[in-house]
C-alpha cells in the first residue's frame, strides 16, 4: 500500500535545509510551496498549455492551441500564423531543444516549426518526408538528431532537415501511433503508443514491449526516465508504473494512488517524481509518500496537460483551459492551517526554553508547534479567550499568555491559571509582557495601563491618577541592562520608567510618529523604537533620531524589531519584511550618511501574505538555528538569512529587439543607423523566472552617459535624435537582493552623418566665413590707416610751414633773445608731441568705433534675418532648416559678443569707464541677475542653487550696473561649461579689519580647469585650451573684464578649480567703498 502525507498535524522536518537550485526542495509539503497562475488575462493567448519546456537560452517556451509562447517571466511573446510564415498549424502540442539550443515544437496538422538561436524559424513537413502531421513527441539525441513520433507511421528520425530512418510495426512496435518518446540513460528509445502500450527500440530494432497487462491501460500519456535507473511510464487509466531490470512498480487507484488517469510523468533534478492527472490535479511521489494538490490548494484547473521544472527550482504545470501554474520554491517556509494550525490569523510568535514555538491565533486559540506537530489549547482547556495578544515564558519555564477579550494566564504543568480582571488586573485586553532582572513580570494593557507580577505573585497597578504613568494604554514593553522599564504608546510616544519616575519621549523630541508599536534595547541600553508612520527611532540617552522612508527605509510603519546577530535588524510592515544594516542606520542616526538601503521581501518571495501582525508581543522572533520567524494574517513565515547568499548572482539580460523609427533592425551583426535616424528603441529582459516583479535595470549609452541609469523595472530603452557616431549600448540587471553583479550585455552600432554634420562641411563653414570676416577687417583697417597717412602729411606740412614763418621772424630777434627762444622751442616740441598723442587716442577712437559700426551693423542685419526666416520656415514646419538658422544666429550672437566685448576692454583700459555709486539692496540685484541667466541654464539642464545670507543686512554702496555685470559674467561662465549638473550662488556679507566686504561665491559641477590654467584664466583672450573654445565657445574676454570692473570698485575676483571637480570663482567687493 502506498503511504500519504498526513493532511494535518506532521510538519515537514527538513525546513529549509539547503537550496539545490534546480528543483523544489522536497522537504516541504505541497501546499508550503508558492503558487502562481497565468492565464489569458495576463497575457496567455490561449487557456490550453499543451507543451512546456525550458529552454538553455532562459525563456519559458510554452505550447498552446493559438501558438508557440516565449514567456521570460513577465512578458509573453506569441508566435503564430500571422507573424510566423513558417508555422502551418496554431495548436503546438509537443516541444524539444536540440543541443544547438534550436526549438523544436510539433504541431497537430502542421509539421514541425523550428525556431534557431539567431531567431529564425524554418519548418520540415511532408516535403521533408515526414509522413506525419500530426507531431505528438519530440526527442533529441546527442548526435542531433530528433526522433519524432505522432499519429501514424511509428517513429521518424530526422537529420540535417529530412526523414531518414523510420521505425515502424515493421521493426516491432505494437503499434504505429505514438503518443510520447524518450532516452534512458543507457541510451534507449522508449516509445509510447496509444492503445499498444510502450517498446524499447535499441538499434533500430524493438527489444521489448509492455503492453496494458503491466501497465494497465495501452494508452501511455507520458514517459519519464529516473537517473537511477528504470523509466516512468503514465497511462490513460492505468496509473502510473515505475520499470526497472524487468520489474514492474504499480501505482494505482485501488492501492491508493489519487488517479488512474495520468497524462504525463516528471523527475525534477533532485530525483523527485511528479505527475499529472485528468482531474485530480498534480502529485508527487517522494521516498514513498504520494501527496498532491488542486483546485482546493489553488490551481486553476485539476486537468492537467504538461509539466516541466527548471534549473532555478520551479515546477511548470500546463492545464486543460485552465492557463499556466508554477510551484515555486521561495525563500520563506509557510504554516497555515493545511499544516495543522487552528487558524491562518496568527498574532504572536514565541520561541520556548525546550525549543517548541508557541503560536497565538486570533481566534484559534493557542498553538505549540514541537517535533513537527501541532497542538492546540482553546478556551474548554482553560485558555481565557482564543484570541491571544501576547505571550511570555519567564525563568522558571512559565508560560504567559496574553489575551485580548479575557485577561492572562500562566500555563504550567499543562494547567492554565487565570489573571484577569477577577484576580485584580486592570483590564482584559492584553499586549505584553516582560521579565526584568528580579524576576518580575510587567503587563501592558490597553486601558489598564502598566502591571508589575513580582515572583510572590503579588500585583502593583501603575494608574495615571496615582503614580503619573503617562499614559493607561500601552503597546510594547522592553527592559534595559540597567533595569529601566521602556513601553511604547499608542498615543504619546516612548515612556522610560526608572527610579520611581517616568520620562516621556515625544515628536518634539526627534520621534517621527507618537505612535510607538515595537520596541528593541540593545546589550549597551541603546533602544529602537518602531512606530505606525514614522518609520524607526534610536533612543540613545535623551537624544531621538529618526530614520524614515526618506532616508531608504522601506516602509514607515515598524512592527517589529529583530536583531539576528549578524549585523543587521529585521522588520515587519503591511507589505513584507525587510533588513537594514546597523552600520548604516548608525551611519545616517549620527548624521555621518544621508541614506541607507533597505533587502526587502514579500510575496514574491514565498510569503502567503505580505501583512505581518503587529501591536501584540512578540510579533515575531529569532530562533537558535538563526531563523526568522514572522506572523502574518495568512499564517507563520520563516526565512533562513543564511540561504539568502545563494541569491546573489544577477540574471542575464537578453536584447530582444531593436527598433529604428518604429522599424525592426537585424542586432545579429554589425548594426549601422541611417542618418535620418530619429528614434532608437532597445527592448532587452532579464533572463530569469523568479521574482521578476523586483528585477531592476540599469543601462548606458557609451558615448552619451556619464553613468550608469537606474531605470527600474522598465524594459525598454529609448533614445532620440543621436548626433552621429559610434555607440555602445550596457544593460544589466540587479538580483532579488538589489546587488548589481558583474553580468552585462552590449550592443555596439554606429549612426551615419548627415551631410552638415561632417567635419569637412563645417569646416568649410568655418574657413568661408572666417575668410570674408577677415578680408572686411583688413579692408577697413587698410583705409583707415591711408587716412591716417594723409592726415599725418598734412599736420607735418602745415607744422614744416609754421616752422619756417617761426624761423624768418625770429632770426630778426635772435640774438636779443636766445633764451627766450630756446625755451619757446622745447615749449612748443612738447605741445607738439602732446597734440600728436591726443590725436593718435583720437584716431584709435575713430577707429574702433567705426570698427564696431561696421562689424555690428552687419552682424544685428544677419541675428534679425535669420529669426525672420526661422519664424517661416517654422511656420512651414521645415524642422532641419530651423535647426541650420539657429547656428547661423548663434555664430552672429558670439561674434557681436565678442565685438562688444573688446570695445568694453579698450574702455576700461583708457580709463574713460567711471563708477556711478549708489547704495542698493542686493537681493533684487540677485534675483534679477538670476533671471538673466535662466535660459543659459535651460540650455544645458542645470539647476541653480542660490544662498543668501540675511536680506534685510544685505545693502551695498557701488556701481550696481557693474557688479551686476561681473556676477552675470561668472554665472554665464558657469552655465556654459556644466551639463546636467548644478550652479550654486553664495552671498554673504563678511567683516575683516574692520571693513566690511560682501563675498559672491560661485560653484558649479562643470569640467573644471587644470592647475596650470589658471594663472593666465584672467588674461584678455584667454580660456583654458582650444579644445575648450571649440566646443562651448566664448572669446576669452569675460573673465578680463570682471576682474578689471572689480578692482576699479576696489575688490578681488579668485578661482578654485580642478579637472572634472567644477570650479569655484570668489567675487569680493567692499560694501561701503572708501571716500
Amino acid at each position: 500500500m502506498l503511504r500519504k502525507a498526513a493532511a494535518h498535524g506532521l510538519l515537514a522536518l527538513g525546513l529549509l535545509a539547503g537550496s539545490r537550485g534546480e528543483a523544489l526542495e522536497p522537504g516541504k509539503r505541497l501546499s508550503q510551496y508558492g503558487l502562481d497562475v497565468w492565464q489569458s488575462e495576463q497575457g496567455l493567448p490561449q487557456n490550453t498549455v499543451q507543451a512546456l519546456l525550458r529552454g538553455r537560452d532562459g525563456y519559458l517556451w510554452i505550447g498552446t492551441q493559438e501558438g508557440l509562447v516565449r514567456f521570460d517571466g513577465a512578458r509573453f511573446t506569441t508566435y503564430d500564423r500571422r507573424n510566423t510564415p513558417e508555422l502551418k498549424h496554431n495548436s503546438i502540442i509537443s516541444l524539444a531543444e536540440g543541443p544547438d539550443g534550436t526549438i523544436w515544437a510539433g504541431t497537430n496538422g502542421g509539421g514541425i516549426l523550428l525556431r534557431h538561436r539567431n531567431g529564425a524559424f524554418t519548418s520540415i513537413g511532408a516535403a521533408e518526408g515526414l509522413t506525419s502531421l500530426i507531431v505528438w513527441a519530440i526527442v533529441l539525441d546527442g548526435a542531433g538528431d530528433a526522433w519524432v513520433g505522432g499519429d501514424g507511421n511509428g517513429v521518424q528520425r530526422i537529420s540535417g532537415g529530412r526523414v531518414v530512418q523510420r521505425v515502424t510495426t515493421r521493426e516491432g512496435l505494437p503499434v504505429d501511433q505514438v503518443r510520447v518518446v524518450a532516452f534512458d540513460p543507457s541510451g534507449a528509445l522508449w516509445v509510447g503508443t496509444t492503445g499498444g502500450g510502450v517498446a524499447v527500440v535499441r538499434g533500430g530494432q524493438v527489444e521489448r514491449v509492455w503492453g496494458a497487462d503491466v501497465l494497465g491501460s495501452g494508452l501511455v500519456r507520458g514517459l519519464a526516465p529516473d537517473a537511477q535507473g528504470g523509466v516512468w511510464v503514465a497511462a490513460s487509466g492505468g496509473g502510473l508504473t515505475f520499470l526497472k531490470d524487468g520489474v514492474a512498480k504499480a501505482y494505482r487507484e485501488k492501492d491508493g494512488f489519487p488517479s488512474d488517469q495520468v497524462t504525463v510523468v516528471h523527475v525534477d533534478a533532485s530525483g523527485t517524481v511528479w505527475f499529472g492527472t485528468w482531474g485530480a490535479g498534480v502529485g508527487r511521489i517522494r521516498d514513498g509518500v504520494v501527496e498532491t494538490i488542486g483546485t482546493a490548494e489553488g490551481l486553476s484547473n485539476d486537468q492537467v496537460w504538461s509539466l516541466t521544472s527548471d534549473e532555478e527550482g520551479s515546477l511548470w504545470i500546463g492545464t486543460w483551459v485552465g492557463g499556466l501554474n508554477r510551484l515555486r520554491d521561495g525563500r520563506f517556509l509557510s504554516y497555515t492551517t493545511r499544516e495543522g494550525l487552528t487558524n491562518d490569523n496568527v498574532r504572536v510568535l514565541l520561541q520556548g526554553h525546550d525549543g517548541s514555538v508557541w503560536i497565538g491565533t486570533a481566534g484559534g486559540g493557542l498553538n505549540r508547534l514541537k517535533d513537527g506537530r501541532v497542538t492546540a489549547f482553546r478556551v474548554k482547556d482553560g485558555l481565557p479567550s482564543d484570541h491571544v495578544s501576547a505571550l511570555l515564558e519567564d525563568r522558571r519555564g512559565t508560560l504567559w499568555v496574553g489575551t485580548n477579550l479575557g485577561g492572562a494566564a500562566r500555563f504550567s504543568n499543562g494547567r492554565f491559571a487565570p489573571l484577569g480582571p477577577e484576580q485584580g488586573l486592570p483590564h482584559h485586553d492584553v499586549r505584553a509582557f516582560a521579565e526584568d532582572g528580579d524576576g518580575n513580570v510587567w503587563i501592558a494593557t490597553i486601558g489598564g495601563g502598566l502591571t508589575r507580577v513580582s515572583p510572590d505573585g503579588t500585583l502593583r497597578v501603575f494608574t495615571v491618577e496615582r503614580d503619573g504613568l503617562p499614559s493607561d494604554r500601552i503597546l510594547a514593553l522592553a527592559v534595559g541592562p540597567d533595569g529601566a522599564i521602556w513601553m511604547g504608546s499608542p498615543a504619546l510616544g516612548v515612556v522610560r520608567y526608572a527610579g520611581g519616575r517616568f520620562r516621556v519621549f515625544t515628536t518634539g523630541d526627534g520621534l517621527a510618529s507618537s505612535r510607538v508599536i515595537a520596541l528593541h534595547v540593545d546589550a549597551d541600553g541603546t533602544v529602537w523604537a518602531g512606530t505606525s508612520g514614522g518609520g524607526l527611532a534610536r533612543i540613545r540617552g535623551d537624544r531621538v533620531r529618526s530614520v524614515t522612508t526618506r532616508e531608504g527605509l522601506w516602509d514607515d510603519l515598524v512592527q517589529v524589531i529583530l536583531d539576528d546577530g549578524k549585523g543587521s535588524l529585521w522588520m515587519s510592515c503591511n507589505k513584507g519584511v525587510f533588513r537594514v544594516s546597523r552600520d548604516e542606520l548608525e551611519a545616517v542616526a549620527d548624521g555621518k550618511a544621508t541614506s541607507l538601503r533597505s533587502v526587502s521581501f514579500g510575496p514574491s518571495d514565498g510569503m502567503r501574505s505580505g501583512s505581518a501582525a503587529g501591536g501584540q508581543q512578540p510579533a515575531g522572533f529569532v530562533a537558535t538555528d538563526g531563523r526568522i520567524w514572522f506572523p502574518t494574517f495568512r499564517g507563520i513565515a520563516v526565512l533562513d538569512p543564511s540561504r539568502l547568499g545563494q541569491a546573489g548572482r544577477s540574471p542575464r539580460v537578453a536584447i530582444e529587439e531593436v527598433l529604428v523609427d518604429g522599424r525592426p533592425v537585424d542586432v545579429r551583426g554589425a548594426v549601422t543607423l541611417p542618418a535620418s535616424a530619429e528614434r532608437l528603441e532597445v527592448h532587452y529582459t532579464a533572463l530569469t523566472l523568479v521574482a521578476t516583479d523586483r528585477v531592476r535595470f540599469r543601462i548606458r549609452l557609451d558615448g552619451l552617459d556619464r553613468e550608469p541609469v537606474d531605470v527600474g523595472a522598465r524594459r525598454v530603452a529609448y533614445y532620440t535624435n543621436l548626433p552621429s557616431g559610434s555607440y555602445v549600448f550596457r544593460v544589466a540587471a540587479a538580483d532579488v537582493q538589489g546587488e548589481w553583479g558583474e553580468r552585462e550585455t552590449t550592443l555596439i552600432f554606429r549612426k551615419k552623418p548627415r551631410v552638415r554634420e561632417t567635419w569637412w562641411f563645417w569646416a568649410s563653414v568655418v574657413l568661408l566665413g572666417t575668410a570674408a570676416g577677415w578680408g572686411l577687417v583688413r579692408w577697413r583697417v587698410a583705409s583707415l590707416r591711408a587716412r591716417e597717412a594723409e592726415l599725418l602729411v598734412l599736420v607735418e606740412q602745415r607744422t614744416r610751414s609754421l616752422s619756417e614763418e617761426k624761423a624768418r621772424a625770429e632770426e630778426a630777434r635772435v640774438r636779443a633773445e636766445d633764451a627766450r627762444a630756446d625755451a619757446e622751442i622745447h615749449r612748443e616740441v612738447a605741445e607738439r608731441a602732446t597734440a600728436e598723442a591726443e590725436e593718435a587716442s583720437r584716431t584709435k577712437s575713430r577707429f574702433l568705433a567705426n570698427v564696431s559700426h561696421e562689424l555690428r551693423t552687419p552682424l544685428n542685419a544677419i541675428i534679425g534675418y535669420s529669426e525672420m526666416l526661422s519664424e517661416e520656415a517654422t511656420d512651414e514646419g521645415r524642422a532641419a532648416l530651423v535647426r541650420d538658422l539657429e547656428k547661423i544666429r548663434s555664430a552672429a550672437l558670439h561674434q557681436l559678443e565678442l565685438v562688444n566685448s573688446v570695445l568694453d576692454l579698450a574702455r576700461i583700459e583708457a580709463g574713460r569707464l567711471e563708477l556711478d555709486l549708489e547704495t542698493f539692496p542686493l537681493l533684487p540685484l540677485v534675483d534679477e541677475t538670476t533671471a538673466i541667466v535662466k535660459p543659459l541654464l535651460e540650455r544645458n539642464r542645470n539647476r541653480l542653487v542660490v544662498r543668501c545670507g540675511d536680506g534685510d543686512g544685505l545693502v551695498m554702496r557701488s556701481d550696481p550696473m557693474k557688479v551686476r555685470q561681473c556676477l552675470f559674467n561668472l554665472l554665464s561662465n558657469a552655465c556654459k561649461f556644466t551639463e546636467d549638473g548644478t550652479i550654486e550662488l553664495e552671498v554673504r556679507r563678511e567683516e575683516e579689519a574692520g571693513s566690511a566686504w560682501f563675498s559672491f561665491r560661485v560653484a558649479d559641477t562643470g569640467i573644471g580647469i587644470a592647475p596650470e590654467k589658471l594663472a593666465r584664466l584672467f588674461e584678455p583672450f584667454a580660456q583654458a585650451d582650444a579644445s575648450t573654445a571649440r566646443r562651448f565657445g566664448g572669446s576669452g574676454l569675460g573673465l578680463s573684464i570682471t576682474r578689471q570692473l572689480c578692482e576699479l570698485m576696489g575688490g578681488t575676483v579668485t578661482a578654485t578649480s580642478a579637472p572634472g571637480a567644477g570650479s569655484t570663482f570668489e567675487l569680493r567687493l567692499p560694501a561701503m567703498p572708501e571716500a
